[in-house]
C-alpha cells in the first residue's frame, strides 16, 4: 500500500432495498461509527434521494453521490447536477461505474464541473487500460472493478491479482499520488486485506455491506486487518 495515512473504504449503497430510505440512514450511522473507531477513512454513497438524510448523520464519513451529470442548475428534467448534489450534502461523486458508464468527453466535462463546486471525483475503470486513460483527467481517486466480478463474491484480489498490480502501476506512472482502489467481489475482511497487500489504497464495496444481513458485524471484521 502507498503512504496514505489511512486505507480508504468506499461503501456504495446502490439501490438495494436494504440500503434506501430509513435503511440508508441506519447504514450511514454504522459507517459513521466505524469511521470514528477504525483506521479506515470512509466514504458512503447513498442513492440520490437519500443524500440529504444520510449527510445529516455523517461527520467523519464523507458522503458521495453515485453519479452526477455535467450540467448546471436549470432546465434539465431527470438530471442530477453537481451543484444540487452538493446542496444536499454530497462532498463528491462516483463516476463511470460499470452500471452507469459514460463517455470520455462526458467524464472530462463532469470532472471540470465538479472541481468548480469543490466536489471530489472517484472514477471507476474496468481495466488497467481504462484506468491509465482516465487517470489523465486528474480525478481524486480511481477504482478498478472488472464488471464480470461485480456482485459475484469472487474478489478481484484473488481472481485478478495481476490486474490490481497492473492498474496501480499504470495510474501511479501518471500520478504517483493518486489513490487507487479496487472493487468487484470484495466480500470479506481477507479480500480487503489482500487488496491492500497488493498495493491498493483502499476498496470499493457494495453488496457485501449494503445487502448484508449484519452490516455492523461486517464492518467490525475489517478492524482485524
Amino acid at each position: 500500500m502507498t503512504n496514505r495515512a489511512k486505507p480508504l473504504l468506499v461503501l456504495n449503497f446502490k439501490t438495494f432495498s436494504s440500503a434506501i430510505g430509513k435503511n440508508a440512514v441506519k447504514l450511514a450511522k454504522l459507517a459513521e461509527k466505524f469511521a470514528s473507531t477504525s483506521r479506515f477513512a470512509v466514504i458512503v454513497c447513498p442513492d440520490a434521494g437519500d443524500i440529504e438524510e444520510v449527510a445529516r448523520v455523517c461527520r467523519r464519513a464523507q458522503v458521495f453521490a453515485q453519479h452526477v451529470d455535467p450540467l448546471e442548475l436549470g432546465q434539465h428534467t431527470g438530471s442530477f447536477p453537481p451543484a444540487l448534489a452538493k446542496k444536499l450534502g454530497a462532498r463528491g461523486t462516483i463516476l463511470n461505474h460499470a452500471e452507469h458508464k459514460i463517455s470520455f468527453s462526458q467524464l472530462h466535462s463532469t470532472i471540470q464541473l465538479c472541481k468548480k463546486y469543490k466536489m471530489k471525483t472517484l472514477l471507476c475503470a474496468d481495466s488497467d487500460a481504462e484506468a491509465r486513460r482516465i487517470a489523465k483527467l486528474s480525478p481524486d481517486f480511481i477504482a478498478v472493478e472488472p464488471p464480470d466480478l461485480i456482485g459475484t463474491g469472487k474478489s478481484i484480489s484473488k481472481m485478478r491479482p495481476e490486474l490490481v498490480k497492473k492498474s496501480i502501476a499504470a495510474v501511479k506512472k501518471i500520478n504517483r499520488k493518486m489513490p487507487v482502489l479496487v472493487g468487484a467481489g470484495v466480500t470479506t475482511a481477507e479480500d480487503a486485506r489482500a487488496s491492500l497487500q497488493l498495493g491498493a489504497d483502499g476498496v470499493l464495496v457494495a453488496s457485501a455491506f449494503a445487502a448484508s444481513r449484519n452490516p455492523g458485524k461486517w464492518l467490525e471484521s475489517l478492524k482485524k486487518i
